[in-house]
């Protein structure tokens, strides 16, 4: 048996549980009505990025749409000789799970729990970039766009017995709408879940949708017999239950949790995939909250991965004997810097595009040690609608010297104003100190005040009192690229800037219910365009993800649109060593 033997300061990490607040409430608004409530019824880590893992296979999907995407090709099977069941993994976290009850979930170390255990309708290919079959082995969208018809594997068992059907689908969805926590803001606009049959699902929304499958990866279907044995007149959706239970058809199923301590999962020998020699048969996640701890039970040997590498660590780590450096692409800008344009300064279009050239890139990306890009514009290139032609910012002063003087402003009468949230890491006070050189360069004055998350929140609740600039981080929770644009909505709070473009907000809305795809693709192109050059904000640097791996871990993949740090356990395989 093999028994088990990042990133960053807990600042960083607070920061990070505060952007799952910023992506929670993107779109937020109250769901469509619901349906009503149900009655009694009858390990040393992985491969590179550029080099995907034999992962876990599904069965084939039957004939799909001809917009619905195939289910990727099996990988290549290596040589390597692989660890003999039963093999225990043990992961060290920097915090215990919060929910594991899928209508719930949305930071990511709850998505480690739940989305190794509950599954979804459809899933993404971290390689292509797009969603494919799963529990759904394929779907059609009627021609108005207001119909998705989603066909269900056979075969499909959840972990008290019972089996997939439309009926269960029915009830987890309707139950996630009127929980209206978690996921359920991806699916708000859901107006019925309908029953075609007992292996068919039609799902109607209020407005034509063409990111239904994308929104549906993050919503788990739960067993209807666990809900419907365990709801009472006070509880008719089984929250109390399913708070401390799981029961899902996924890779894993619950052994047991130890609150604030560790969880254990073990395999689910009914899954209706197909493991590969060195899979894990049993998973322990425990909680140790400071990084020190974590790095040094990896290096001891004593746990196989740890989450929430500081890069300087994994850098370190890395080059030790019998480990390699993990190097991942994300879609997250970390920091982004938003100029606040309801009063002066920032009111001046040609003042924030100065800001833009202002800032050093370059410098960015040394403080990463290399392992970083330099961000386009509002969404990543490389991400699902991202344009392409758009180029990596540059710093030239000359350029920023001049746009100040379009402004009209004179740069010695500015006092800039930037407020740094406590819980911001460190990246954020070296991009911050990065642009206070810079400006101090233009003759520009900008002070750099830390404060806590509550006083940070308070001074932007009214324009007297927000300060010229502040922080965040942008990161996807789907493929649907409007979650980045919805950072641009005058009336989310996480649009800093409070940047009101009304031709912008009629550009985003459109682009929701267009449903011929090039179509879509040009309008996101043109919008891109539009928002970088209005300079609502300077996006920072796109760091790239560091993991020190131990050489007898294969098939770690790094979870793009899951805040990057929830692992998927099933694509893990453990070499002989």
């Amino acid at each position: 048996m093999h028994t088990a033997r990042g990133p960053i300061s807990r600042r960083r990490f607070l920061l990070l549980a505060n952007a799952v607040a910023v992506v929670g409430l993107l779109d937020a608004c109250q769901p469509a009505t619901p349906a009503s409530p149900p009655t009694s019824a009858a390990a040393k880590p992985a491969v590179s990025a550029t080099a995907p893992p034999a992962a876990t296979q599904a069965p084939a999907a039957t004939s799909a749409p001809a917009a619905t995407p195939a289910q990727p090709t099996p990988q290549t099977q290596t040589s390597a000789a692989y660890a003999k069941a039963p093999v225990t993994f043990v992961y060290a976290d920097s915090s215990d799970v919060a929910h594991i009850d899928p209508a719930l979930v949305v930071d990511f170390w709850s998505f480690t729990a739940s989305r190794n255990t509950y599954e979804p309708l459809v899933e993404i290919d971290e390689e292509k970039q797009q969603v494919i079959p799963w529990l759904a082995t394929s779907w059609d969208v009627s021609p108005d766009g207001l119909s998705h018809t989603f066909h269900l594997r056979d075969g499909v068992t959840f972990t008290d017995g019972s089996k997939l059907d439309a009926d269960t689908v029915k009830l987890s969805l309707d139950r996630t709408l009127e929980l209206k926590q978690g996921p359920a803001y991806l699916i708000k606009n859901f107006q019925q879940v309908k029953v075609a049959d007992p292996m068919t699902v039609t799902i109607t929304t209020s407005a034509p949708d063409p990111y239904v499958p994308a929104h549906l990866v993050k919503v788990g279907i739960v067993s209807s017999q666990a809900i419907t044995q365990h709801q009472t007149s006070s509880d008719p959706w089984s929250q109390d239950f399913l708070k401390d239970n799981i029961v899902d058809s996924g890779a894993y199923k619950l052994d047991n949790w130890q609150h604030g301590a560790q969880m254990t999962l073990v395999k689910n020998e009914t899954w209706w995939g197909k493991w590969q020699p060195g899979s894990i048969d049993k998973i322990i996640i425990k909680v140790v909250a400071e990084t020190a701890p974590r790095v040094q039970m990896i290096e001891r040997g004593e746990v196989d991965l740890i989450n929430q590498w500081p890069a300087s660590e994994a850098l370190r780590v890395g080059k030790l004997p019998n480990f390699h450096l993990g190097e991942f692409t994300t879609f997250d800008t970390e920091p982004i810097f938003y100029l606040y344009t309801l009063k002066p300064p920032f009111d001046n279009k040609q003042l924030r595009q100065a800001m833009q050239y202002a800032f050093d890139y370059k410098a960015m990306i040394d403080y990463y040690q290399g392992h970083a890009v330099t961000p386009t514009g509002p969404i990543p290139p490389d991400y699902a609608g991202g344009a392409k032609d758009l180029q990596p910012f540059q710093q030239d002063l000359n350029k920023a010297r001049d746009l100040i003087r379009q402004s009209g402003v004179d740069p010695s009468s500015l006092q800039l104003d930037f407020a740094l949230a406590g819980t911001g890491g460190d990246q954020f006070e070296a991009g911050a100190t990065i642009l206070q050189d810079a400006l101090n360069t233009l003759g520009v004055k900008m002070s750099i005040r830390k404060m806590p998350y509550s006083q940070w929140t308070e001074l932007y609740s009214k324009p007297e009192t927000a300060p010229n600039l502040t922080n965040l981080i942008q990161s996807p929770f789907t493929l649907d690229p409007t979650q980045f644009l919805a950072f641009y909505y005058p009336d989310n709070f996480f649009n800093m800037a409070r940047w009101n473009n009304p031709d912008i907000v009629a550009a985003i809305d459109k682009i929701k219910v267009t449903l011929d795809s090039t179509d879509r693709e040009a309008q996101l192109h043109d919008i891109q365009h539009k928002i970088r050059d209005e300079a609502p904000c300077v996006w920072g640097c796109r760091p790239k993800t560091l993991v020190a791996v131990p050489d007898y871990v294969e098939g770690y993949v790094m979870q793009s649109t899951d805040y990057r740090w929830s692992m998927n356990f099933k694509t893990i395989r453990i070499k002989a060593h």
